[in-house]
């Protein structure tokens, strides 16, 4: 029998008697899907179009399973990471890393140390493979100089990838995953005579926003054709405790192009990106 699904605000749940998680579509990297994904910046430097999916790390984790056991203990994903949010993410926990309904969403709650294995081992099975394009590849985590030029298409110091001021576009949709704030959540409290915030986890008639990450391909694309450089995930970078971007978690202003997560730990909020 087929397993049917409700909505909850960013998750899929099953409502069998007895919980199955769907057979995913065999997924396999080779050189050929490796480079439908890479956007050049220049002749030797290319930056992945996405952000690293759930599908792409978990065929990572699989290989590391079987043969490298140590590394796989570095590798594994913290799934108790999303009840740091609130109550509502906590089915998360189950679902977010392992249905394939979120096989296409970043993956996070990683360490830095995994994302750099991440890195290594892809760098090793496009390698392997005799119908690569590139003799020999090398991927790896931006430092924070890079990836802000990137980001900014050769400008570091540019707001945001679209380059203006505004998060919506001319149709009025947002162009970023962020934590929206909009003035019908502001509220004056007289006592204290000082505005509060007032959030919500989900507005009617909104169809241009997630309120956790959403898949790695949303939104318009940005310089040289890459997704989601500002908002979703924050990505780690190669200085280590540093992550770019700002995620779904954080506010306009602070999924600017500079605007900088630091973290100490493995955190839903950030993912990364390989160059």
């Amino acid at each position: 029998m087929q397993p049917k699904y409700f909505r909850l605000p960013g998750l899929f749940v099953i409502i069998t008697i007895s919980i199955s998680f769907m057979n995913p579509v065999v997924f396999s990297l080779n050189a050929k899907n490796i480079q439908q994904k890479l956007a050049r910046i220049n002749d030797t430097l290319f930056a992945n179009k996405f952000e690293t999916s759930n599908e792409e790390y978990n065929l990572f984790l699989q290989y590391l399973k079987n043969n490298n056991p140590e590394a796989y203990t570095t590798a594994m994903i913290d799934s108790a990471g999303w009840s740091t949010l609130s109550d509502y993410s906590n089915p998360l926990t189950t679902y977010y890393h392992r249905h394939p309904a979120y096989a296409k969403y970043p993956v996070v709650n990683i360490t830095h140390e995994a994302a750099l294995l991440y890195c290594s081992w892809l760098a090793d099975q496009y390698n392997a493979d005799p119908k690569r394009k590139i003799k020999k590849i090398q991927f790896f985590l931006p430092s924070s100089e890079l990836w802000m030029t990137i980001a900014g298409n050769g400008d570091k110091t540019r707001i945001y990838p679209w380059n203006n001021y505004y998060l919506r576009d001319k149709n009025g949709l947002f162009l970023c995953n962020f934590k929206q704030f909009g003035d019908q959540r502001i509220s004056f409290d007289s006592t204290s005579k000082s505005y509060k915030v007032i959030p919500f986890f989900t507005e009617p008639g909104l169809h241009d926003r997630a309120v956790y990450t959403s898949p790695v391909n949303s939104y318009l694309p940005g310089p040289f054709g890459i997704h989601n450089f500002s908002g979703n995930v924050a990505e780690m970078v190669s200085e280590k405790g540093i992550a770019k971007g700002g995620s779904f978690y954080s506010t306009g202003y602070d999924v600017r192009i500079q605007s900088t997560i630091n973290y100490a730990k493995s955190s839903p909020e950030i993912g990364f990106r390989v160059f």
